[in-house]
């Protein structure tokens, strides 16, 4: 399963929160799982002081490791991202019953 997160910050803590997502990237390229793979790089809201990235197949203690690194700067949000059309074959199943 895919799932997004949505950091958010305040403009003052912008180089803090610059240095640690260089350090989680670093931290990926030395092979470690510490953290979630990353499947969607993140991408800034323009204008505002918000990110978004998508990670591939996540477990919880990944999760909890991305929001204990950007404490307490960074406020992080997860929402899972379904494939539409698993859900149509299965919802399609269910309806037969």
């Amino acid at each position: 399963m895919k799932v997004m997160s949505f950091l958010e910050y305040c403009p003052e803590d912008f180089e803090k929160i610059v240095e640690k997502f260089r350090s989680a990237m670093i931290d990926r390229e030395k092979g470690s799982k510490k953290f979630p793979k990353v499947a969607f790089a993140s991408h800034s809201f323009g204008g505002e002081f918000k990110s978004v990235q998508v990670y591939e197949d996540p477990t919880e203690e990944q999760l909890n490791a991305l929001v204990i690194h950007y404490m307490p700067e960074g406020k992080l949000k997860f929402v899972p991202l379904l494939d539409a059309g698993k859900f149509i074959e299965q919802y399609n199943k269910e309806k037969k019953k």
